[in-house]
């Protein structure tokens, strides 16, 4: 399977320009879907000077993640802080909290959310 799910959730806007979009991940991120991942990701409109965009991740229906996708999701978080917004993970299954977490990929966690995520 090279393809993955991503149904654009909720936009809010917050009370400035910031736009905070959620996208639930319906598939696997692993080497087979993380290049489709991160296209989708691109497409999302850029921040601009005045807008900062944050996205949020939710993996309550992603069964699996590995090394190839811990990292796509770092470069996608990297990207998205170059650009003056960030990108977190929100509604983490445990077991894949206990991967982030052992490979020290914490900052994907949204730590405002922590409780949720084991």
């Amino acid at each position: 399977m090279k393809k993955i799910a991503i149904i654009r959730g909720q936009t809010h806007h917050e009370g400035n320009d910031d736009v905070r979009v959620v996208l639930e991940v319906v598939a696997p991120i692993t080497h087979r879907t993380v290049l489709a991942l991160r296209d989708l990701l691109r497409e999302i409109d850029p921040p601009s000077p005045t807008r900062r965009l944050e996205l949020q991740l939710d993996l309550t229906c992603c069964p699996q993640i590995d090394v190839d996708g811990l990292l796509a999701l770092k470069v996608s978080q990297d990207e998205a802080r170059d650009h003056g917004g960030d990108l977190h993970l929100i509604h983490v299954p445990r077991p894949i909290t206990r991967q982030i977490r052992q490979h020290n990929f914490h900052d994907l966690l949204d730590t405002t959310l922590e409780e949720d995520q084991g």
